[in-house]
């Protein structure tokens, strides 16, 4: 993960899928959702990607979200290979975090306040401020992010609050503080051993370390043999057309296309590898997703 924003890899566990989001960003069947998930179980938007304090959380919104139990979850700080479901068969695993580099802070005397949601400061006499909910009508002194800088709010008006900036709430003076945290810059990656493929067009044998996990056969095998020689990303209806020769109806290719590719996924997934191996995109597009110490032997 390059950028230097917080954001979180999650894929698709169902698809092998893998989309890089950011705070603000949401999940749902919409179409113009930043992670789109065409099932009528999914709600419009379903859920966002939030930041509060040093920790990235997945927020509910028009749909509930429960962990690989069952267990509702409200508002859960993401994790590294956190595996959680929108709906029954529809799981998100958290492939890779980058948090924040800093957090902000309201310090000043007798204060010492971590900001992770907006708030209202209300004078409190003799001693610092009292923290509020945002009054409706905007009145007073309020503290609030866009999801990248924090803003200081003051009857109606928004300033930009750097590190540093006064806040004054009646006679308390305070002001906004950046911390950094010890590990936030590090990008968190979801380690794996080495994958190895060996394929032989009709038999494909796939190995963990020194362990052979997976061999498949026939169509299956086909399919991870073409992607292996490809090394990059082609169109689902070009790889079956090379599979299946003839001239099928493209509903026919395409039922044909589906279940032969649950079928594989089904078994690297009963092999204990990651599901992000045969990768789909919202485009048709589907590859072999290779990490830099995987390797393919393709043999003749």
């Amino acid at each position: 993960m390059r950028s230097s924003q917080p954001e979180v890899e999650i894929g698709l566990a169902a698809t092998g899928e893998v989309v890089r989001l950011q705070p603000g960003d949401v999940i749902g069947r919409h179409r113009r959702c930043a992670l789109c998930i065409p099932d009528p179980r999914v709600s419009e938007a379903h859920a966002m990607v939030a930041l509060r304090g040093g920790k990235l959380h997945l927020l509910s919104l028009r749909g509930g979200v429960t962990d690989a139990r069952g267990e509702p979850l409200r508002d859960p700080p993401l994790v590294l290979r956190q595996r959680l479901c929108l709906a029954p068969g529809v799981d998100l695993v958290v492939r890779a975090l980058r948090l924040p580099e800093v957090a902000a802070y309201l310090v000043g005397p007798g204060l010492d306040l971590p900001l992770e949601r907006p708030v209202a400061l209300a004078p409190e006499p003799g001693g610092p401020p009292r923290v509020r909910p945002i009054r409706p009508d905007g009145a007073g002194v309020a503290l609030w992010s866009d999801g990248i800088q924090w803003f200081v709010r003051r009857d109606g008006a928004s300033a930009p609050a750097p590190d540093g900036t006064p806040v004054a709430v009646g006679a308390w003076v305070g002001r906004i503080e950046l911390r950094a945290l010890t590990d936030g810059s590090l990008p968190q990656t979801d380690v794996t051993p080495a994958i190895r493929l060996v394929c032989a067009f009709h038999t494909v044998h796939v190995w963990v370390g020194a362990e052979r996990r997976v061999t498949v056969s026939g169509v299956l095998a086909r399919i991870l043999h073409e992607l292996a020689e490809l090394a990059g990303p082609v169109h689902w209806q070009a790889l079956a057309n090379a599979i299946w020769k003839g001239d099928l109806p493209e509903h026919v290719l395409r039922r044909r296309w589906d279940a032969n590719l649950h079928r594989l996924r089904r078994q690297l997934d009963a092999g204990g590898l990651r599901a992000d191996l045969v990768r789909s995109d919202q485009r048709g597009h589907i590859e072999l997703l290779l990490h830099p110490h995987d390797t393919v032997v393709l043999d003749a």
